[in-house]
């Protein structure tokens, strides 16, 4: 199945970029819902004219190919400049050429219940 991503619901204020954003025009080519996950040997984009991976040197779910990437390259000052946009991005938030310092990414069970949830579980 090539590790697809499956999302849940967003909450925050930075947007969400896993998503596609908030330009439905863009969700299309944009959305990573559902994308398997490509390395710079193994392409499974939809980047007809290369490999997302291979243009970001680092594994990710790209469609066409990022408004995220949590696997980019880190650069010191945040904003920065270059051939591509490749790195640590959540471009809802800062753009696409502002990298993050820091970045968690977290993953549970589909059948997750957390214990507030009233499902009977806990009392």
């Amino acid at each position: 199945d090539n590790y697809k991503l499956w999302l849940g619901y967003y909450s925050g204020n930075a947007g969400d970029p896993l998503a596609g954003g908030n330009n439905f025009d863009l969700q299309w080519s944009a959305s990573l819902r559902g994308m398997p996950f490509s390395t710079p040997d193994k392409d499974n984009d939809r980047f007809i004219k290369g490999s997302c991976a291979k243009e970001n040197k680092c594994g990710w779910w790209f469609n066409r190919c990022h408004m995220a990437n949590l696997n980019g390259v880190y650069y010191k000052k945040g904003n920065y400049t270059g051939t591509h946009d490749n790195g640590i991005v959540w471009s809802t938030w800062h753009g696409l050429w502002y990298s993050l310092k820091f970045t968690a990414m977290k993953i549970r069970t589909p059948l997750f219940l957390n214990a507030g949830s009233g499902d009977g579980l806990n009392g």
